[in-house]
């Protein structure tokens, strides 16, 4: 019996570990934004899969960013998670801008065939990171490649603190 609530205490713990971990990123994330003058604002978050799973969609004009964030049990279930985005059928036919490294490992895209949109995949430790830059108006894929990036950076640098405050 004790054995029993041991064991739910630390399942318990754990799920909450994950909230709290990628929800800390995220804000400071949008601690960070405030500050910036570009006009920037959360349409909508939404966490899912009891906090181990972010969705976030920035809206400035007509432009859109959607982050996702997924907090996975270990580097391998990461690794394997980010392989699989990936390889998905709609961002394997996107080609592949190799200029830009974000985190352990990451995968840059930006499509300009059938619309103008950009995505950054990229792991750092368990937390993988999904960008999609996109937008309702008139566009072109270097400024969604550059809005991608751009939160691409913001969340890598939160990573990198976040993992030196914990580790």
């Amino acid at each position: 019996m004790k054995t029993s609530i041991l064991v739910l205490v630390l399942l318990l713990a754990v799920q909450a570990g994950y909230t709290q971990d990628i929800s800390t990123i995220v804000k400071d994330v949008e601690a960070s934004l405030p500050n910036d003058t570009s006009g920037w604002q959360i349409h909508r978050k939404q966490e899912r899969d009891q906090g181990k799973v972010i969705e976030l969609d920035w809206v400035h004009a007509k432009e859109i960013v959607g982050v996702y964030l997924y907090q996975e049990s270990s580097v391998e279930a990461a690794a394997q998670l980010l392989y699989k985005i990936r390889t998905a059928p709609v961002a394997s036919i996107t080609p592949t801008v190799n200029k830009f490294e974000f985190g352990d490992e990451s995968d840059v895209r930006s499509n300009h065939h059938y619309l103008s949109g950009s995505y950054v995949l990229f792991r750092r430790g368990n937390v993988v990171v999904r960008i999609d830059s996109t937008s309702t108006g008139k566009t072109t894929p270097a400024r969604t490649l550059k809005n991608a990036v751009r939160f691409a950076r913001l969340f890598d640098e939160q990573l990198v603190k976040f993992a030196r405050k914990t580790g």
